[in-house]
């Protein structure tokens, strides 16, 4: 999209556009799905902003305790927005009073505000809000993002104005925010579509503006004069009323949207081990020479790495295992004979090259043996030897699983409820009944390929093309709403929700 072609969405959710722009605007949601989609994620952001409810209401949440992260549900208004092409536009949403508010929490990492100054649930209204601990991601109406790292003390002024009193910031603005500005003690920093850093010393006063790319122009608070136009790669300081380019420092301190995900899964991942007994296998991978489990209760061995390679994973810190040849394999033991068990894993599949693709199966097949599969269309199975079900039969309600996107899966089987549940990305995406004869043993086995022994049948090659970054296996049947909580917490990035759905 061109920048005037975010521009029109913004003039149309803030109810600025003229008869000439409708035109043009009808012809850009005809004639681009991207600009349908850009209105799509835009619209559910300001539908919240009107008060329309489209963001559902959260039970009573204490203001010192930390914030219940929310993903931003799109309302079926919003949905009939960008299903039309030749119809009128239909009326855009009245502009936020000071009632309303004008900026939606979508992602969060133990964050804590004060009694005084704390937002209400994920809705930020015009005032003053103090964040003590952990990391927000703010989204204003307008698409700006803003990242903030405890401690940090900051105002709303409305959709376009802000001011930070102390702390530190990230913040993003699309072509539509031109103009936002960040005010500080002395002096205002107003964006003009681009992405900086800016920090405020609790005690002095002095911020710092780091431009990672396009152009922030400094001015006087008052007066509105031009002090500086600071733009890509240039830093300046100011301090005793006076502006000065300074060479940029590293920036890891400041906070970046992936960030807030890393974090909050970092905590998911020192709480899992010591609270769920029935956790036998913890595989967060991390880099190292062998695949580490970190469950407290194991019944499980580290993986011997064969091959696979590390990489990135869902966050710029986290590490994946890239799968990409018929040799490449993870091979572990998870000893033991269970009545039930869970298995969960974060996957990106480049291409289902095979029949079928393994994400844990044991070696060979023998009785109590578990083969957790992907096959060629996109479909999800699991099975136990000794789980006999219907011939030919791999369930009901089943979902295709999509490539080339991280995607939360998980796959049941329990012997006291007779059937096996498959989920994607927190959702039931297949169930199978089972009559089961045997205990599950899944034995020696492997990640992202198959040891199929001395088998003469020509059974096929499995062998992953992807990357996975964490697995975990459970004792028992994890519910549903225990699967989505893991969503929940390892979700990519705040609009993964939107894109995998």
């Amino acid at each position: 999209m061109t920048p005037q072609e975010e521009q029109l969405l913004c003039k149309y959710l803030d109810g600025r556009l003229t008869e000439e722009d409708k035109d043009r605007l009808q012809d850009v949601l005809r004639n681009s799905a991207e600009a349908r989609k850009k209105l799509r994620m835009l619209a559910t952001v300001t539908e919240g902003l009107s008060g329309q409810e489209a963001v559902p209401e959260l039970t009573h949440v204490s203001r010192n305790n930390a914030l219940i992260p929310w993903g931003i549900a799109a309302a079926a208004t919003i949905m009939a927005i960008i299903a039309w092409v030749d119809t009128p536009l239909p009326a855009p949403h009245s502009p936020a009073t000071s009632d309303s508010f004008l900026a939606l929490l979508v992602n969060e990492a133990g964050a804590e505000f004060s009694d005084a100054n704390a937002p209400d649930g994920i809705r930020f209204k015009q005032g003053r809000h103090e964040l003590n601990q952990g990391s927000i991601h703010l989204r204003f109406a307008n698409g700006a993002d803003v990242v903030l790292k405890a401690p940090a003390l900051f105002e709303i002024n409305d959709g376009f104005h802000m001011r930070l009193h102390h702390g530190k910031i990230w913040a993003m603005a699309p072509p539509g925010a031109q103009g936002f500005t960040v005010a500080t003690p002395g002096v205002d920093y107003e964006d003009l579509g681009t992405e900086f850093a800016i920090s405020v010393d609790r005690d002095t006063g002095a911020s710092q503006l780091h431009v990672l790319d396009g152009q922030v122009d400094v001015k006087h608070p008052d007066s509105k004069k031009l002090l500086s136009s600071v733009t890509g790669g240039q830093s300046l300081e100011f301090a005793e009323g006076k502006a000065t380019q300074i060479d940029t420092p590293d920036l890891k301190s400041y906070p970046r949207p992936n960030s807030i995900g890393l974090l909050r899964w970092e905590q998911q991942r020192a709480e899992w081990g010591g609270k769920d007994k029935d956790l036998i296998a913890y595989y967060p991978f991390v880099k190292s020479e062998a695949l580490k489990n970190e469950a407290l209760n194991s019944s499980s061995s580290d993986g011997e790495i064969h091959g696979a390679r590390w990489v990135t994973g869902r966050w710029s810190g986290k590490h994946a295992l890239l799968f990409d040849r018929d040799t490449d394999f993870v091979e572990l033991d998870i000893s033991g004979e269970y009545e039930e068990m869970t298995f969960s894993a974060w996957v990106k599949l480049d291409r289902l090259e095979h029949n079928h693709s393994s994400v844990f199966n044991s070696n060979g097949w023998d009785m109590g043996d578990v083969h957790w599969t992907i096959h060629r269309p996109g479909i999800m199975a699991i099975g136990a030897k000794g789980f006999m079900a219907p011939k030919g039969s791999l369930g009901t309600r089943l979902k295709m699983i999509p490539t080339d996107q991280w995607v939360h899966i998980a796959a049941s089987l329990s012997s006291e409820s007779g059937e096996s549940c498959l989920y994607l990305n927190g959702e039931l995406a297949g169930t199978r009944e089972l009559t089961p004869e045997e205990l599950i043993r899944p034995g020696l086995g492997r990640i992202g390929n198959w040891f199929k022994g001395d088998r003469k049948d020509g059974a096929p090659m499995r062998a992953m093309r992807g990357k996975m970054d964490e697995l975990a296996v459970w004792k028992r049947a994890l519910t549903q709403d225990e699967i989505k909580q893991q969503v929940e917490s390892g979700k990519p990035n705040t609009l993964w929700s939107i894109a995998s759905n």
